[in-house]
């Protein structure tokens, strides 16, 4: 495994879904807990997609440091603008309800630069 993928293994354990997508919506990372079903699983890459692809959500996207949302089942899913490797991305979290999600994401956030 590189560098980068033991990172996304390591941080999947605070999180049920992880997702890094550039501004060209290709997926760079991507990564679910085995179990999840498809939909949820998939939720944070379309997420991601739509914002890209709506020029209003892309441009919101530079004033804002995080977008959070609530599924039915209280989880949630969590959207940070960051950089990796020089360029912007999105990096999406699917949080489960009854865990607390940002401590570790600020720690994943913090060791991206540090990854090639």
């Amino acid at each position: 495994m590189t560098a980068f993928e033991d990172l996304i293994a390591d941080a999947l354990e605070h999180f049920l879904v992880i997702a890094l997508v550039d501004e060209q919506n290709n997926v760079v990372a991507e990564s679910a807990r085995a179990g999840l079903d498809a939909e949820s699983a998939s939720a944070p890459v379309e997420t991601a997609r739509r914002i890209f692809n709506n020029p209003e959500s892309r441009r919101a996207l530079q004033n804002l440091q995080e977008s959070l949302f609530y599924d039915l089942d209280g989880r949630r899913l969590v959207c940070r603008p960051v950089q990796f490797r020089g360029q912007p991305h999105l990096l999406i979290i699917l949080a489960a309800a009854e865990r607390a999600y940002r401590r570790a994401l600020n720690t994943l956030v913090r060791r991206l630069p540090t990854v090639e």
